[in-house]
């Protein structure tokens, strides 16, 4: 990125069990940079899931795809990774404040194909409706609005078939940040991954 020639090799990640994290905070780069960088991350994700073609499926390792504030990105390559994608062995895992920022075809391919819904309190009538629908007969409307702290109303598959609905408590919070270790690791991986920002300008002018 930011390069003559693009160094990051997104199916050598997924196929290496790498980790990669991209912060496209709209503070940091701007909403227009943020929306454009995610997209084309995303895009280029899925292009990589669907080179695993050529690979048996024995060798396809899972890769997981976390995306917050997913709205920001949800393109119609979303919708393709929903359906599509699970067999290439790409998980993915998105987190949004309530349904209705979502487009009505994302909506629909996201409930569509998800197998387990974990429902904690929602804030939103319009997602309480949506989900009751989901956990009806045991849970209602109002018991999705008034779910306690750290529990949440949940339905998973389980051999293929969905069980009844139940509720589950969750633990909260867990650990301290520790702001020297991610200083340090950030270190580790410019120094394992990184190039000189000079040599990459001068290469490029």
């Amino acid at each position: 990125v930011g390069q003559s020639r693009s160094s990051l090799d997104l199916r050598d990640v997924m196929d290496n069990r790498s980790i990669l994290i991209a912060n496209l905070a709209k503070g940091k780069i701007g909403e227009d940079c943020s929306a454009l960088l995610g997209a084309t991350l995303i895009t280029k994700l899925q292009l990589a899931a669907m080179d695993r073609a050529n690979a048996h499926e024995s060798s396809r390792p899972d890769f997981y795809l976390y995306v917050d504030e997913f709205q920001n990105f949800s393109t119609d390559s979303f919708a393709t990774i929903l359906s599509e994608a699970r067999k290439y062995r790409l998980n993915l895992i998105v987190a949004n404040q309530f349904t209705t920022q979502l487009t009505e075809e994302i909506r629909d391919a996201v409930f569509g194909n998800v197998g387990s819904i974990v429902s904690f309190r929602v804030g939103s009538d319009s997602d309480a409706d949506t989900l009751s629908k989901k956990f009806q007969p045991v849970f209602d409307r109002d018991d999705i609005l008034r779910i306690p702290n750290y529990n949440t109303v949940t339905q998973i598959l389980v051999g293929g078939i969905p069980t009844q609905p139940f509720s589950m408590a969750t633990l909260a919070p867990l650990g301290n940040p520790n702001p020297q270790l991610a200083q340090a690791l950030k270190q580790l991986s410019s120094a394992k991954f990184g190039r000189p920002k000079a040599a990459v300008e001068s290469v490029i002018f």
